[in-house]
């Protein structure tokens, strides 16, 4: 694993119907990035700034997934559960992702690495499958 590629949260994202009409909503407005933010303690935010307004949607009470690093169980106890993580990425690539996850009943998680990328774990329990989509981020 490369050394700045450290995932700082882990989250099991909403409903994937509710979070693309959102992000949808925010492109709708002239957003070309989004922030997505999360932290350990359950709570996920996406944020789009334009040149009119700053939008914030906020989603809570998200389960988050334990992170094991080299055999050594991290619990979400032993780190900051309210420091929120954040990356900036491109809103037409997280578009293109989520609309084509519609018709899926997979569980999906966001792994975020600060300021680098957000890394989409598509969990297909029911067939054993386990795929993974990064999207970089982008500095602004």
């Amino acid at each position: 694993m490369l050394k700045w590629a450290v995932l700082q949260v882990a989250i099991n994202l909403p409903p994937v119907k509710t979070l693309t009409k959102v992000i949808m909503g925010m492109k709708n407005i002239g957003g070309k990035h989004v922030k997505l933010s999360a932290n350990n303690d359950g709570e996920m935010t996406a944020q789009v700034e334009t040149d009119a307004a700053s939008i914030v949607s906020v989603f809570t009470q998200l389960s988050n997934v334990t992170m094991v690093d080299d055999g050594d169980a991290e619990t979400s106890q032993d780190v900051e559960r309210k420091a929120m993580h954040s990356v900036w990425v491109d809103i037409r690539s997280l578009l293109l992702f989520l609309l084509n996850q519609q018709l899926t009943s997979s569980r999906l998680v966001l792994q975020i690495v600060a300021n680098r990328m957000a890394l989409f774990v598509i969990d297909q329990e029911d067939e054993g499958l386990l795929l993974q989509y990064s999207i970089p981020g982008v500095s602004l």
